[in-house]
């Protein structure tokens, strides 16, 4: 590419959409269905006595001590790559204004507003750790089920799988066998928070896959609005895509 546009990211085909779409639509249908799966994937990490596994152990505290500061670090690494990015025009960073403003959106809209500023919310999903069946004192409620268990930062869905699946974004903006490895890279760290948080009783198994599959959607369908081109295994043209 010239000028300013190092690159042109190639979307996303539809069909990729679409599975992601239909995972989430079947993944909510079967929680919904059968709330007791959330009781049984929860009961997995649950010790006796209010203790979940994972509570207060070495991965616990390498999540508190390293992951979420490193989580914090990147966020303002990326402002300022963003910053760059757009008073240089691309030149600096290597990432065309549109690149820039695409991952900012994808984290805005996905973690963001979906997660954090309407679902964490407005579904007031108490946490494993604070129900009768695991020691708490609240009552369960099904995932997408409105409840009054928790007035803030609650469990549905889960915060820290949301941020780290928006590395999809990041992910996609990747050429070649990178876009494979990256997006490999971010399927495993999306993995392994949702592990630590199910491991402390901080979320149910519904928490965590649907907040990686709403991220994940929000990334695909922004990739595809943003970066309009031929699919996977089509020609490149010689257009500028990604201004």
């Amino acid at each position: 590419m010239r000028g300013s546009e190092p690159f042109a990211p190639r979307p996303p085909g539809r069909a990729a959409v679409a599975a992601v779409a239909l995972a989430t639509a079947a993944a909510s249908i079967v929680f919904v269905a059968a709330p007791g799966l959330d009781l049984a994937g929860a009961r997995l990490f649950y010790e006796g006595g209010g203790a979940f596994a994972l509570e207060g152990g070495a991965a616990d505290r390498f999540f508190r001590g390293a992951v979420r500061p490193a989580a914090s670090a990147l966020s303002l690494v990326l402002l300022a790559l963003a910053c760059l990015a757009l008073a240089s025009r691309g030149r600096l960073v290597g990432w065309p204004p549109r690149a820039v403003a695409y991952v900012g959106l994808v984290y805005a809209l996905g973690p963001g507003l979906l997660v954090n500023g309407l679902l964490k919310t407005f579904i007031g999903r108490a946490r494993p750790r604070d129900i009768a069946e695991f020691g708490g004192e609240r009552s369960f409620s099904a995932a997408w089920a409105p409840a009054d268990q928790c007035a803030s930062n609650c469990a549905f869905v889960s915060g820290d799988v949301a941020f780290a699946a928006g590395l999809v974004a990041l992910a996609l903006l990747a050429r070649g066998a990178r876009r494979r490895w990256a997006l490999a890279g971010a399927l495993a760290a999306t993995l392994a928070v949702a592990a630590h948080r199910l491991g402390v009783g901080a979320h149910f198994p519904s928490d965590a896959l649907l907040a990686a599959l709403l991220t994940a959607l929000v990334a695909l369908a922004l990739a595809r609005a943003m970066f309009p081109g031929p699919g996977p295994g089509a020609p490149r043209g010689r257009g500028r895509a990604g201004a």
